[in-house]
């Protein structure tokens, strides 16, 4: 590579050793010039076939022991030459127009600081189940960003919903989010794993503990926001879990040391920064809160037993 690449494809990888090589083979096989894009793999593994595979095909291999994928985001970010990274999650793979459609938008704006594709989305068999990406923050392998925009501290700290906050990062920036209608990238959804496989009672301690991490998140989030447009949207999603948390904690007789005032509550349903969560759903949310746990259990148990995630 005789100049500095445009584009960094970051693919991230943890324990799977499975879908690896179909990941690298679709960032090389860009209708994009090779010399306008760079590729790294971050991954807590050494494997000789796959690392020999990456050699061959001048692709930087970064070895990294933190588990979250903040931690690894970052290091790869980091450590890439490109002015626009395009991520991809090991199981997910680009179509051959991708860095060549990002290439295009980044150039011809120079404000544009965020840009997300839709996707087709498959099973881990590779079987067709829908297209997604209605929503601007949704699958991170659909989301390219101009790295000077990346909150590099902050990311490295974060554990969960990585998608959404990297969209808020660009967002907090006040210059240009973009998306394409354009089919971009292959989501896989993978059938075994959407199944909670545990009891009910399991599946309550998992409901609590997954709302207390995104409430730590975004709190850890909004200490570093500049705009006021941001921080209505988090302090609005952030209300959402902590319902959660403290519906989840009833039941799992945990002592939550959190609560909402009523003022929070009624922003929360009224919001205009839920746009992903219907005013039906926020409606429900609320009444399970302020429900006995009777209701509650009857809810989540009926959720549980249908495979259904909490809203």
């Amino acid at each position: 590579m005789n100049r500095k690449p445009f584009i960094t494809v970051l693919i991230i990888a943890y324990n799977r050793r499975e879908f690896i090589k179909r990941a690298i083979g679709s960032a090389l096989s860009q209708t994009l010039d090779r010399e306008e894009y760079e590729i790294i793999v971050i991954k807590n593994y050494r494997d000789e076939l796959i690392d020999k595979y990456m050699d061959e095909n001048n692709i930087k291999n970064i070895y990294s022991e933190k588990e979250t994928l903040g931690g690894k985001l970052a290091d790869g970010s980091l450590s890439s030459k490109g002015e626009v990274i395009c991520f991809l999650e090991d199981d997910d793979i680009f179509f051959s127009n991708k860095l060549e459609e990002v290439f295009k938008k980044f150039k011809e704006d120079e404000d544009l600081v965020y840009l997300h594709n839709r996707c087709k989305i498959v099973d881990d068999k590779n079987n067709f189940i829908k297209l997604g990406g209605d929503s601007i923050d949704f699958n991170l392998s659909s989301i390219s960003i101009r790295k000077s925009t990346i909150y590099f501290d902050l990311v490295n700290k974060l554990t969960i919903g990585l998608d959404s906050f990297i969209f808020f990062n660009a967002l907090d920036s006040g210059k240009l989010i973009s998306e394409t209608e354009k089919l971009l990238t292959v989501y896989m959804f993978h059938q075994s794993s959407s199944v909670f496989k545990g009891t009910y009672e399991d599946a309550i301690i998992f409901n609590y503990s997954t709302a207390k991490e995104f409430v730590d998140n975004i709190n850890k989030f909004l200490q570093s926001v500049r705009t006021q447009n941001v921080r209505a949207h988090l302090l609005s999603w952030r209300v959402k879990f902590v319902l959660n948390c403290n519906i989840f904690g009833s039941l799992g007789n945990i002592d939550v040391k959190e609560d909402v005032k009523l003022s929070q509550v009624m922003e929360f349903l009224f919001s205009e920064y839920q746009n992903n969560l219907s005013f039906k759903s926020r409606a429900i949310k609320i009444l399970e809160y302020y429900a006995p746990n009777r209701i509650k259990n009857m809810i989540e148990f009926k959720r549980f037993k249908s495979g259904q995630r909490p809203t």
